[in-house]
């Protein structure tokens, strides 16, 4: 009897997670749930609202937010901030092999998510074993909806994961699963270390514009955070890699701040909570091509709900690759986007692209201050042999000239070049030329393009 009962319910198993459907209730064993009691029930439901437990046959399970560090996305997720959501947020994504996981210590569990018309799929692994497919799909967007839920689990550490498949149902017009937070009965298991670099909030790297406060808090990351009320003021972190999350504060006192991702809007967040909490998920962004961003974190001076507050909150950036320095506004004032001032007095040389101060380069100029402090213009551009005086890159400087119609350049000697004398940056050694690195100048010369300006001043 019990081996028929065994071979019933692995064939309610098989036809399920080809229809892409949850079976609505089952008996586990040894064979299909090896961490489960032979004697344990399993329930596993798909589109049963939270709300329907019975309040006095069990405890209240615990919820589980997505924006705590507790829980781990992997692959291509975004941030949606949702009033309709639990906690106000939720991570959505159609890419596949993209996962979500969490631990706890409990016997029970269940994947809170947005139903709708354009969901998919997604595959449940419990312990390390395929368990179910669930499908977020219905004609009519559910917010808050148990997407799969397993009980009667054996005491102990239990791992749940999600993995997002890129199927649909038929009527559905996309393959989109949206994940807003998971119920446990139990605790959640720590994680240990966040993954990633922290950046924290006075990091000198960040560009900070506008008024923001330094403020010590023992509960946030590092004992300290970075608060504005103003609206306009913001914050740029620059990094090379493919993950950034952004951990900042959510109380009562918060309200609205953009985001915005290498020149794009994309979110506008709330820090808004009914309660204080700390070291929370505010924004993330996961599975980003591996080059160089920009995000900028926006203050709107706004609330977000009639009686909340205008606080933006920046606890901590957690990045998945290496940080940089953002750019600033270059410390000028010139009628070009992009050029080159060379500062004779400090030896240096200031790259400057679309009025952003890109990179500092230190120099060396002429024997006696023989360089001209004028205008010119980058109008020819060189690859040298690396073992010449030139080093391996050269740019020649044209001199502007006074005419009446306006201005024209001329040829001159004067250029940009490397030097295999490292030992004269820093000092008057040539005889007008700039000399950079030849690190410096194989970096430098690419980015800039025949018809740059250059400043000569002292």
């Amino acid at each position: 009897m019990r081996k028929d009962l065994q071979r019933a319910f692995a064939l309610v198993m098989v036809c399920s997670l080809c229809s892409g459907l949850v079976p609505v209730s089952a008996t586990a064993s040894v064979r299909t749930h090896p961490v489960v009691p032979a004697s344990a029930q399993s329930l596993i439901v798909t589109g049963e609202s939270t709300a329907d437990a019975d309040p006095t046959s069990t405890p209240a399970p615990r919820r589980l937010e997505d924006d705590l560090s507790a829980v781990r996305f992997t692959g291509t997720w975004k941030y949606a901030n949702q009033a309709s959501a639990s906690g106000n947020s939720a991570r959505y994504s159609k890419t596949v092999y993209s996962a979500v996981s969490m631990s706890f210590d409990g016997t029970g569990v269940a994947v809170v998510g947005q139903l709708g018309p354009n969901r998919g799929r997604a595959r449940v692994y419990l312990d390390g074993v395929s368990t179910a497919t669930v499908s977020f799909y219905a004609p009519v967007h559910q917010s808050q909806q148990a997407v799969f839920r397993a009980s009667g689990l054996g005491a102990g550490r239990h791992t749940l994961k999600l993995v997002v498949l890129g199927s649909k149902e038929t009527s559905s017009t996309d393959t989109y699963v949206h994940v807003d937070a998971f119920d446990i009965d139990g605790v959640s298991a720590r994680t240990g270390k966040v993954p990633g670099i922290s950046v924290q909030e006075a990091d000198s790297r960040l560009y900070r514009k506008g008024t923001w406060s330094m403020l010590r808090n023992s509960s946030a990351y590092g004992g300290g955070l970075a608060r504005t009320g103003a609206r306009g003021a913001a914050v740029t972190l620059r990094f090379k890699g493919t993950d950034v999350i952004w951990y900042g504060r959510k109380g009562p006192s918060n309200g609205l701040s953009e985001v915005w991702l290498d020149g794009k809007k994309v979110a506008m967040v709330s820090q808004y909570a009914t309660a204080t909490v700390n070291q929370r998920v505010v924004w993330a962004a996961t599975g980003l091509k591996n080059t160089t961003h920009d995000v900028i974190i926006k203050s709107l001076g706004q609330a977000s709900v009639p009686s909340g507050g205008t606080r933006t909150d920046l606890d901590v950036f957690r990045v998945t690759g290496s940080v940089l320095t953002a750019l600033r506004p270059a410390p000028f004032s010139y009628p070009w986007k992009t050029y080159i001032v060379i500062d004779k007095s400090s030896f240096k040389l200031y790259w400057v692209r679309n009025k952003m101060l890109v990179k500092t380069y230190p120099i060396a100029h002429g024997k006696n201050n023989c360089t001209p402090e004028r205008v010119w213009r980058i109008d020819a551009k060189y690859h040298t042999s690396p073992g010449s005086v030139y080093g391996p890159r050269k740019m020649r400087m044209f001199k502007r000239v006074a005419t009446s119609g306006g201005y024209r350049y001329v040829f001159s000697a004067y250029a940009i070049h490397g030097t295999n004398q490292e030992w004269v940056i820093g000092t008057q050694a040539s005889h007008g030329c700039i000399r950079m690195y030849n690190r410096d100048v194989l970096e430098l010369f690419p980015q800039v393009p025949t018809g740059t300006m250059v400043v000569t001043r002292k």
